[in-house]
């Protein structure tokens, strides 16, 4: 599904994975500046949701990615992955607890 953020003015697509959004709006280094200072937003509409319930979640999402998640705060995010047995990555992705 398209996001709706694509036809904003200066939207330029993304490719591949990534088609389904805006790559940029015109001026890639001062959007990157933004991001950099706080002021932006990245849209990741076209990403799933996966959610992990029970008392143990955390150790075992501990046991398959490479962030330390067992003492994440409520609310908190982090980015981690999930790599392959020969330690390539398979999933890049965000964790949140709540």
């Amino acid at each position: 599904m398209k996001s709706p953020l694509l036809s904003l003015p200066g939207a330029v697509p993304a490719e591949g994975v990534d088609e389904q959004v805006a790559a940029h709006y015109g001026d890639l280094f001062r959007e990157q500046r933004a991001l950099a200072d706080g002021n932006g937003f990245v849209d990741l509409s076209h990403r799933g949701v996966v959610a992990v319930t029970g008392e143990d979640r955390l150790s075992w999402l501990h046991l398959l990615l490479t962030q330390h998640v067992t003492d994440l705060p409520a609310g908190r995010a982090t980015e981690a992955l999930i790599l392959s047995a020969h330690g390539h990555i398979e999933h890049a992705l965000y964790i949140v607890d709540d």
